[in-house]
């Protein structure tokens, strides 16, 4: 289904392109560190990992919940959505609301990411949507929606960062044909469960115009579980390659 895939990739640009979109690595680390750890913590951790900073795992994960939790509230403020036009119609006028919904998605994302060991992702400051930036942001919202073998391929693609190539993104493993056909997949499945969501109201049968898509209430609890899968799946990438990380320092 074409349609999906388009309409996904419309949103995830449309979301790219708000300011603030692309997270600073090393910018947001400083930040949020800063109350917890010494300067030579932060310091070692923006040039390696928070596991070879030493920063305690109660730390990194009373500041992961406080990330979660900002942007879950966040996400509650959204506007009801209206005058969705359903189809490929929809593709040419993505409603802000819905690419402020999933700006907060990937914003969250990229930071949780950050703190569980990842490098900055690519990006050379254009307009277009940088493939490093929108696999590793494809398989992640992969996760958040339980598409089959999005977990898998996070926890494969998460093994590679390490002390040795912290400044780089691996790319052997997201150009593979099975990771390929992943975030194609995943591309289409959340398209399609925009649409279909759309459908699902029964405001008209040719579907012109759908009021309400995401109410803050919505938001709220279809943005809770969603951030709690992706830091679940992200955590538990973490603690698999954390011993052999910490055996190496």
């Amino acid at each position: 289904m074409k349609d999906g895939n388009l309409i996904y990739y419309k949103i995830l640009n449309k979301s790219l392109n708000i300011p603030g979109a692309r997270v600073n690595r090393v910018e947001f680390l400083e930040k949020n560190l800063q109350k917890y750890c010494t300067v030579e913590q932060i310091e070692k951790a923006k040039d390696t990992s928070i596991i070879k900073a030493g920063i305690p795992e109660v730390v990194l994960e009373k500041t992961v919940r406080s990330v979660v939790q900002e942007h879950t509230f966040k996400v509650t403020g959204i506007s009801t959505l209206t005058g969705m036009p359903g189809g490929l119609v929809m593709v040419a006028t993505i409603p802000a609301d819905l690419a402020q919904y999933y700006y907060h998605v990937i914003v969250l994302a990229q930071k949780l990411a950050f703190l569980y060991g990842y490098p900055q992702f690519k990006n050379d400051g254009s307009d277009y949507m940088d493939d490093d930036l929108v696999h590793h942001l494809t398989l992640f919202i992969g996760v958040m929606y339980e598409v089959e073998g999005a977990d898998k391929a996070v926890l494969e693609v998460s093994k590679d960062h390490n002390s040795e190539t912290i400044s780089k993104v691996p790319g052997k493993t997201l150009t593979e044909t099975a990771y390929y056909m992943l975030r194609k997949n995943i591309a289409r499945f959340v398209g399609l469960k925009i649409t279909k969501k759309t459908i699902n109201q029964g405001i008209s049968k040719v579907i012109p115009i759908v009021s309400g898509l995401v109410s803050g209430g919505v938001s709220y609890f279809s943005f809770t579980p969603m951030a709690e899968k992706l830091r679940v799946s992200l955590k538990n990438a973490h603690e698999s390659r954390k011993d052999e990380i910490v055996e190496s320092i």
